[in-house]
């Protein structure tokens, strides 16, 4: 088996079309690929030789590709349970008082958290609009959008301004 330089250094094209392949998103491709030959320079030492090299690292990454949709999969699942009935920080902004105080908390917020709620609530943007922007999926947008949301509703209460 060659050092792991000389095995990215060859295989890393062949890795990475098989990945624009099976997700057909050279950004989500570009993070398989990278997680394949993560996972493969850990498992080096366990390659047995009963298949070539680029067909053992293309199984990696089809296993990382498996793992990732199941993921995604799962959280689109926990999405509509996340969504609060009552009144959320969006109906919030939408008062004087409530406004300022979501306002101020959102102004601390990290990125991308602050934009992307910005960009939901101000810019009623979609959220293939949202994922377009920052170059990642709508499923990123809509999780980054569902965290922040979380985020501001925890500090309104935490700070003692529940106005949702």
């Amino acid at each position: 088996m060659p050092d792991f330089l000389e095995l990215y250094t060859r295989y890393y094209r062949q890795v990475y079309a098989w990945c624009m392949a099976l997700c057909r998103d050279p950004h989500q491709a570009q993070d398989l690929t990278q997680e394949a030959f993560c996972r493969a320079m850990q498992a080096m030492g366990s390659f047995r030789g009963d298949c070539t090299v680029a067909t053992w690292l293309r199984g990696i990454a089809k296993n990382c590709y498996r793992e990732q949709q199941r993921r995604q999969e799962s959280t689109a699942a926990q999405l509509p349970e996340m969504a609060d009935p009552g009144r959320g920080p969006e109906q919030s902004l939408c008062d004087g008082d409530g406004a300022v105080a979501v306002y101020r908390i959102l102004h601390r917020l990290s990125q991308p958290y602050q934009e992307v709620f910005y960009l939901r609530v101000c810019g009623e943007l979609s959220f293939a609009d949202i994922g377009r922007i920052f170059e990642m999926s709508p499923n990123w947008a809509r999780v980054t959008f569902y965290r922040a949301r979380q985020k501001i509703a925890e500090r309104m209460s935490r700070d003692g301004s529940n106005e949702l």
